[in-house]
């Protein structure tokens, strides 16, 4: 069987000491290094390198050391990444780690298990290199079949479960006819084989054929994942299906034979190296904040370039470079130029693996003073690329800020709707220190007070505005900082709030044409295409703004005006899911940030008509004659889905299904509503609707309904009641 290792190894940074652990426990200085390479042994046939999901094996990879001597857990890693890159500082002692990585499925078709485990030593001033190897922890089915077999058989298949007691079928995987699938499993204490049942159709007589048994291997007997020692290989159990005469088996005088036939695998046809990338930091500071001195009292700073696999090159460049050679960009590795950085202040230091001089694992750049001091006044980045021999690239970059000012400003963080965070680092003494900020509501600038903790300078800015670009800066006693920007957050609004686009489109169910608002809001009336009208449409006369408005015109749509259906002119935020005859079935809502709008605002015209369609189910509040109404509502709404149809709600207006819109609904966490009667004037005039809390929860989801007759859901209305609706602004 072809199979595939995947080696995942460990960083090594000689001369430094652990610093980090992902538990309760502070890695000690220790005797010795404990430097680990992991091994994950695929038994997967590899078509491209693609289809190797190493990266993802490596981050769910969960790794154990322990004391052996002791019999004691010390530390648990999540991740292989979360390795000390530097190794592990152990006590003089013996030592194992284990690993687990994949999943554990009782029977999958491609999800697998892994696991390693190995002992070591650690001896006083020594660097221990582990290799642990993480052989597939699954048992592999697969299925051949005989010549023969088609002649009898067709539809036929082979299902085949583990022998442990358990028949509901999760733990059991059917193979289809001739197949060059693979079945994983896991086996448990309670697997005592496989059980197997060859399922098909006689070709002769059309008759189902069904023959069940059970293979037993002794070998499984108390094995699981936990046991110890790990099983030396996995086994592959192919059943091989033959079509013969003379065994009991029989179809039209014909027999079967099933001859299970374990194959060994042992994970050494190919093997590919998977690595962390180069990891480029600073020492004793953060690469990613930028570093500031005054000119001509830096000290020397140094970064550290680590790699699991041997460096192929480090580019270093920067444009102060090119005062030293006129070259701002040099490969450290080849350069001709070693000697006259080092002249300038300049230099570097590789480290090799022990077992391969050549093979260059990490390297130190350090910049002295007499470089950094030899720097005029200003801003400097210094950019390192490192790649490896298997191509993996990192970049990094050292920013020098030289600078006799009193302050120096930094980057806005914490940047929310309403709310930021500027920052500044005192570099001299001075009587005063402050910021000042522009935009928004602060038409010039403003003295904003800061927060002073040693010679971090910091102002957590409230009551701004959303979606609007500020300027800031700092400024101590008469010097000024040169001023940056942050832009809050934009609340979220309704998309196409304004109602300034629209399209053609098929209604739902039908083959005629509908008019369409993108896809955050639909129409009730796509049923009424089937009478070739249209009940909501765009508006250029009637408008706030922009161009359009949208014009919500309730109809009676039929034929001579006593066939048909009263249709309220409607529009909502959701989709049209569905035409049932002459009805509609509605999803209402779209997903939304877990925020919490206080009101919704626009812009309204209602023109109503006298109610001269009543249905007979509807309401009593509905009276022929009155004058008609229109509602807006809005509703905040829990990630709750209907299972269906996969929507927030769903709305059926079909007399004997009818399922309208629950306000009371343990989904939503938040209501508000307002019913139009007519409005004076010929103008738009503006409306509000606040948002009341109903219950705590976490908002996934917004709805809005808007509808010319509120009686729309029982077709019941004022045909001939107009709404124009434009310019909708969620307020917060």
């Amino acid at each position: 069987m072809k199979t595939q290792a995947l080696y995942i190894a460990g960083m090594l940074l000689l001369g430094a000491t652990a610093t980090s652990c992902r538990d309760e426990r502070t890695l000690g200085e220790g005797d010795g290094r404990m430097m680990l390479s992991t091994t994950i042994v695929h038994d997967v046939k590899v078509v491209s390198r693609a289809e190797v999901t190493s990266e993802e094996l490596a981050s769910s990879a969960l790794i154990w050391v322990s004391d052996l001597n002791k019999g004691q857990h010390l530390y648990t890693f999540e991740g292989y990444g979360s390795f000390p890159a530097d190794g592990l500082r152990l006590n003089s002692g013996r030592y194992a780690v284990e690993a687990w990585a994949g999943d554990s499925i009782p029977a999958s078709w491609d999800r697998k298990r892994y696991r390693g485990y190995q002992d070591f030593e650690i001896t006083s001033g020594s660097q221990t290199q582990v290799e642990l190897r993480c052989p597939i922890r699954n048992t592999v089915v697969t299925v051949t079949y005989g010549d023969k077999v088609a002649e009898v058989l067709e539809d036929y298949t082979l299902t085949v479960g583990l022998n442990d007691g358990i028949t509901d079928g999760s733990h059991s995987l059917t193979f289809e006819g001739e197949t060059d699938a693979r079945g994983y499993y896991m086996i448990n204490s309670r697997t005592r084989g496989f059980s197997w049942t060859l399922s098909g159709t006689e070709k002769s007589t059309g008759k189902k054929f069904v023959k069940e048994g059970v293979y037993t291997d002794p070998a499984f007997a108390g094995v699981t994942d936990d046991t110890h020692p790990l099983l030396a290989q996995t086994t592959n159990y192919v059943f091989n299906i033959n079509y013969t005469y003379g065994n009991e088996i029989e179809i039209g005088g014909a027999y079967f034979d099933i001859e299970v036939e374990p194959e060994p695998v042992d994970g050494k046809d190919e093997e590919v190296l998977i690595a962390l990338a180069p990891e480029i930091k600073g020492t004793d500071f953060d690469i990613a904040q930028t570093v500031m001195a005054e000119p001509a009292a830096a000290e020397r700073l140094s970064l550290y370039v680590t790699t699991s696999s041997s460096l192929k090159e480090i580019v270093f460049e920067s444009q102060a470079l090119a005062s030293i050679n006129g070259i701002t960009a040099y490969e450290l590795l080849t350069t001709d130029h070693t000697a006259s950085l080092a002249a300038a202040g300049i230099n570097w230091i590789t480290y090799a693996q022990d077992t391969d001089k050549s093979k260059i694992t990490n390297m130190r750049i350090n910049f002295e003073e007499q470089y950094l001091n030899s720097l005029p006044a200003g801003d400097y980045e210094f950019k390192v690329t490192a790649t490896d021999e298997i191509d993996q690239t990192s970049t990094a970059t050292l920013r020098v800020s030289l600078s006799s000012a009193p302050v120096m400003l930094g980057e806005a963080t914490d940047v929310a709707y309403t709310t930021a965070t500027i920052a500044a680092t005192i570099l001299k003494e001075s009587a005063t220190y402050g910021f000042e900020i522009k935009g928004g509501a602060y038409a010039d600038w403003t003295a904003i007070e800061p927060v002073v903790n040693g010679t971090a300078m910091t102002a957590a800015l409230t009551g701004l505005t959303d979606g609007t670009t500020y300027a800031y800066r700092a400024v101590a006693d008469d010097f000024t900082t040169r001023e940056q920007t942050f832009t809050t957050l934009a609340y979220p609004q309704f998309d196409n709030a304004g109602f300034e686009f629209s399209t053609t489109g098929q209604a739902v169910g039908t083959s005629k044409q509908t008019i369409l608002f993108g896809d955050f809001w639909d129409s009730g009336n796509h049923g009424s295409a089937t009478m070739d009208k249209t009940v909501t449409t765009l508006s250029s006369d009637v408008k706030h703004s922009g161009n359009y408005s949208i014009c919500l015109e309730s109809q009676f749509v039929g034929v001579g005006g006593f066939i048909g259906k009263f249709a309220a002119g409607n529009v909502f935020v959701g989709k049209y899911l569905k035409t049932d005859g002459t009805d509609g079935i509605l999803g209402f809502g779209k997903p939304f940030p877990n925020l919490r709008p206080k009101a919704l605002r626009g812009w309204v015209k209602y023109n109503p008509v006298a109610i001269d369609n009543v249905a007979k189910d509807a309401p009593a509040e509905y009276v022929k004659g009155n004058m008609d109404q229109a509602i807006i509502y809005v509703a905040l709404l829990t990630d709750h889905q209907d299972t269906e149809w996969n929507v927030p709600v769903v709305i059926k207006t079909k007399a004997k299904d009818r399922q309208l819109f629950d306000k009371g609904a343990e989904n939503v966490l938040a209501y508000g509503e307002k019913i139009f009667d007519a409005t004076s004037g010929e103008a738009m005039i503006p409306f509000e609707i606040p948002i009341e809390h109903l219950r705590d929860g976490v908002v996934a989801n917004i709805m809005c309904t808007i509808s010319a007759s509120k009686g729309g859901d029982y077709f019941t209305g004022g045909a001939g009641s107009t709404m124009w609706v434009d310019d909708l602004e969620l307020v917060y």
